[in-house]
């Protein structure tokens, strides 16, 4: 017992440099951040746990949140787990056995900081790289969670077997320090050097270092993905504008020639001209719209590395001090710091849980502007559960709820106009509607033979093509907010014009299409140079139909049957963010540019072979 007694007041007599009003202070300042944590990282854990559906991006969240919720409920009880017969401490009433369990939970707490790094892989590798969830979910997700919760408690058990865990140096704490015990090699003692820093960069330090440069790295490269998303976005409206520009110069030298009479041939070519010119002004509000959601996925993602880096810095900072040799003796100087820490290292659970609100907040003031602030923050933790008072209705006197339900028929949530996905074309295509519909209803776990339409419709979320369907695809100019409206009427126009005849097939080389030679059978009964114009009008309602970023896929007519599968994704996609906006997660934003993400990536494929052997 004496010589244990001599082996702590060697590395104890340095004697610490904080007066007790200071170490009085450290001792209660991490008390209320780490309890309004636990209640953060418990709201996220029950969010999880009522949630219906179970996705990668939720089970990171919930493990990240079972760990921090661990932590913040010991890092008060720091202070008073200190060995009371060796420590300098106040208020420490511990002994050796209760600062080996705390060092064994602290390293094992780590898992907080690996779950982190995993969540930053997830965002990029579904966001930048395109990797669809329930792929993530099979290749990636369970390795993530063995290695987040398998290398902290391997090395918690290692350190707690070696018996490396002592009071530290600087903060009230204990960790990885004085081993083997006694050691110090200091000037003219025969003392054995310590390995403890050594030890403490493998468990720990080395780790911890690996996933801060992670976590930049996974930023880095989302944000110039969302840079260069932006960027895009932005030359596809000078090209389209342009585009328009050709296109109605080529239906007025078209029009001079058609053979049709002179009142159809007006009739045609204002139905032509106004399509032409109410459609860059549709186009914008869908574009900016969709920028926007990109911009707020892009910061969703930021705001959890900012709270990572917050939380860790400051104790990451005294680590290394301490393994640079400073010691006790310091403290007053490193005060500040210090406080610093016992602020921000227990609070990763609170900013989280306001991280993960955040997307249900905003929509929260948006869709009921009449409610408080503070209902707005209960209405994005706990869902439909929270109702609105009797008087939140909207301008145009309805519930809001009433308009958000007409507001998901329209599929506002993902930015993309999936109402109609191939316009007015649908009605003249029965086999392709029942491809569509019979896809999604499959993938929503609907029997396929169902014959009750409204179900398959809700199982589909993402497309409602019965809906469209049943109306004609005349119905979308009755809703409100959907920025496609005048797109939708464009398409029913055009294909009144070319539902008379198909007589007359046309061929031509469609520069304008980016230079690939696009073949469409028009049924018109003009000139080809004019169903040359149509389809190019054609063409580019389909790519703004998809806010430009599926032009690859939407160049395809109905003819081209391949095209269901991209359809299909793409409705399973909008599926998950629909969902996710009436849960009141904060992945909708995220969810939808993936969507996007996934169609993009698809390849160029002419609209019809049947015009090829057409004559000018």
């Amino acid at each position: 017992m004496a010589d244990d007694n001599l082996s702590h007041i060697k590395y104890s007599e340095d004697i610490s440099s904080l007066s007790d009003a200071q170490d009085m202070i450290l001792a209660i300042l991490p008390i209320i951040p780490a309890l309004l944590s636990a209640t953060g990282s418990a709201a996220i854990i029950h969010m999880v746990l009522t949630s219906a559906r179970k996705t990668p991006y939720r089970r990171i969240m919930m493990g990240l949140s079972c760990y921090d919720l661990l932590s913040s409920l010991m890092y008060p009880l720091q202070a008073f787990l200190l060995p009371r017969d060796t420590s300098q401490r106040l208020w420490a009433i511990g002994n050796r056995a209760s600062c080996s369990m705390l060092g064994f939970f602290i390293i094992m707490f780590f898992s907080a900081a690996w779950y982190s790094g995993t969540l930053s892989c997830y965002f990029c590798l579904t966001v930048k790289f395109g990797v669809r969830e329930r792929d993530f979910a099979k290749r990636y997700e369970p390795y993530m969670h063995a290695v987040s919760i398998g290398y902290p408690l391997l090395a918690a058990i290692v350190g707690l077997s070696l018996g490396t865990y002592h009071e530290i140096e600087i903060g009230a704490s204990c960790g990885v320090t004085n081993w083997p015990e006694g050691c110090g090699c200091r000037e003219g003692a025969e003392e054995e050097c310590c390995l403890s820093p050594i030890l403490a960069w493998v468990l720990g330090g080395i780790p911890l270092f690996l996933i801060f440069c992670t976590i930049l790295v996974n930023n880095l490269l989302v944000f110039c993905h969302v840079r260069n998303t932006i960027a895009k976005s932005r030359r596809f409206m000078s090209r389209s504008l342009q585009h328009y520009s050709t296109a109605t110069t080529a239906t007025r030298r078209g029009s001079m020639n058609r053979r049709a009479s002179f009142t159809t041939a007006m009739s045609r070519r204002a139905s032509l001209n106004n399509s032409m010119t109410e459609l860059p002004q549709q186009a914008s509000p869908a574009r900016d719209a969709q920028t926007e959601r990109i911009r707020s996925v892009a910061i969703q993602a930021f705001l959890y590395v900012a709270s990572f880096f917050i939380t860790q810095s400051a104790f990451v900072a005294l680590r290394i001090m301490e393994s640079r040799d400073y010691d006790a003796e310091d403290e007053d100087a490193l005060f500040p710091l210090l406080v610093l820490q016992t602020l921000t290292l227990p609070s990763q659970g609170i900013m989280n849980c306001l991280i993960y609100a955040r997307p249900g907040y905003l929509r929260a003031r948006k869709e009921y502007p009449n409610e408080s602030r503070f209902w707005a923050f209960r209405r994005a933790l706990h869902g439909d559960k929270v109702q609105p008072s009797d008087d939140d209705d909207d301008a145009y006197g309805e519930d809001t709820r009433t308009r958000r339900g007409k507001n998901n028929d329209n599929n506002t949530t993902t930015g993309m106009n999936t109402s109609r996905p191939f316009g007015g074309l649908n009605s003249s295509k029965p086999e392709l509607v029942e491809l569509v519909d019979v896809e999604n209803a499959a993938a929503a776990n609907v029997d396929p033979g169902e014959t009750d339409e409204n179900a398959i419709e809700m199982a589909s979320l993402g497309y409602n093509t019965f809906h469209d369907d049943d109306n004609n695809g005349k119905s979308d100019a009755d809703h409100e907010n959907n920025n496609n409206v005048v797109a939708n009427n464009n398409f029913d126009d055009a294909n009144d014009d070319r539902q008379g005849s198909y007589n007359e097939s046309c061929s031509f080389n469609d520069d304008d299409n980016g230079g690939h030679d696009e073949l469409f059978k028009i049924g018109t009964n003009g000139t080809c140079e004019e169903a040359q114009a149509s389809s190019r009008h054609h063409e580019t309602i389909f790519d703004d139909a998809n806010e430009g970023e599926a032009s690859e896929i939407m160049g395809r007519t109905l003819n081209d049957g391949h095209h269901g599968d991209n359809m299909v994704e793409a409705a399973e996609r909008t599926d998950t963010a629909q969902e996710s906006k009436e849960s009141g997660s904060e992945e909708t934003e995220h969810e939808s540019l993936s969507a996007i993400s996934k169609i993009g990536g698809s390849h160029h494929s002419s609209s019809s072979r049947a015009g090829r052997e057409c004559q000018a």
